[in-house]
């Protein structure tokens, strides 16, 4: 969420939809934003969703590759927005895991778990000779 108010905000309204909970009947302790301690390992997150659509509410599952779960969250927000036009406001995340590279099912994450993966170099640019440079004066 932007700030402490939205993310109050979302987990009310999730709370009133899935457990029939309203907000005079709880309260919150703390609104934390979740920080990584090492992010310079790539992990693998699967985040559990529900989301509405035009035909009604749907459950899902998406796995990311990033280095952060904030980072994975934003990854889910942007292809839900591309892939089924659904918007911010409409996405519920219920959970979200670390998943081990051997329980990755999405094909799209499993091309890149290789130890020795090697990405092309489509345009290189050529370093031009000191000879073949013109000097400006």
């Amino acid at each position: 969420a932007k700030n402490h108010v939205v993310a109050g905000y979302k987990f009310w309204r999730l709370m009133r939809k899935q457990n029939k909970v309203k907000r005079t009947h709880g309260q919150l302790i703390s609104v934390r934003r979740i920080v990584e301690k090492v992010t310079t390992k790539v992990k693998n997150y699967s985040i559990l969703i529900r989301f509405n659509t035009k035909t009604g509410v749907m459950n899902a599952t998406k796995e990311f590759r990033d280095v952060t779960l904030c980072g994975a969250v934003h990854q889910m927000y942007l292809d839900l927005a591309a892939r089924h036009h659904v918007q911010s406001s409409e996405i519920d995340i219920v959970g979200t895991t670390v998943i081990p590279d051997s329980k990755v099912i999405r094909p799209n994450i499993q091309q890149f778990l290789e130890k020795k993966l090697k990405f092309p170099l489509l345009h290189r640019a050529r370093k031009v000779p000191k000879t073949q440079k013109a000097v400006l004066k």
